[in-house]
């Protein structure tokens, strides 16, 4: 009995210290937070607003340095845009095989198909073609069918990508169906 007694005194002694020590020390504006400047009230002493800072591995997102549709005006000036991000709008005219479909200019047919890679494959299962997209993405140099399996995973038709061998393609970062465009 009486260790059940030591016990219950020695945890509501424990507890009243804990509950006392809590109530401590929060009215004194002078002292502030080690290494701070913040009082913890809400106060910052140092008279300086925190900046947040960017950790080496942060990325930014940088504007693409071209924006509107596929055509003759980005054809022509395609060498400006490489390793670039670049966002453009145009036609589906054919999915190759999942996460590769080219797009091309819907009203200009005589500008080239386009080759785009989706690194979000799901996204071109419901693609077809004719559907209205709008990719954003990085603009690469040349195709090259054992370069892409690599830096992709995948496995390649090879002879399906023949038409596209050392042309310029996106590699997405995101590809949207433009509703209610046409083409």
């Amino acid at each position: 009995m009486r260790t059940h007694r030591t016990r219950t005194a020695l945890t509501g002694l424990a507890a009243a210290a804990v509950l006392g020590l809590a109530g401590c020390g929060g009215d004194d504006a002078d002292t502030a937070l080690p290494g701070t400047g913040d009082t913890g009230a809400g106060e910052d002493t140092t008279g300086e607003d925190a900046l947040e800072t960017l950790e080496p591995d942060d990325e930014l997102v940088e504007p693409p340095v071209f924006a509107g549709g596929y055509g003759p005006d980005f054809v022509s000036d395609v060498d400006q845009y490489a390793q670039q991000q670049v966002q453009l709008d145009g036609q589906v005219t054919e999915v190759i095989q999942p996460g590769f479909f080219a797009m091309t200019a819907p009203d200009d047919p005589s500008v080239a198909p386009l080759l785009v890679v989706d690194t979000e494959a799901g996204s071109t299962g419901s693609l077809d073609p004719g559907t209205p997209v709008q990719v954003t993405g990085t603009l690469e140099e040349g195709f090259d069918v054992p370069t892409v399996e690599s830096d992709q995973g995948v496995d390649l038709d090879d002879a399906l990508f023949e038409p596209y061998a050392g042309q310029p393609f996106v590699v997405t970062d995101s590809v949207a169906v433009q509703e209610g465009a046409t083409g």
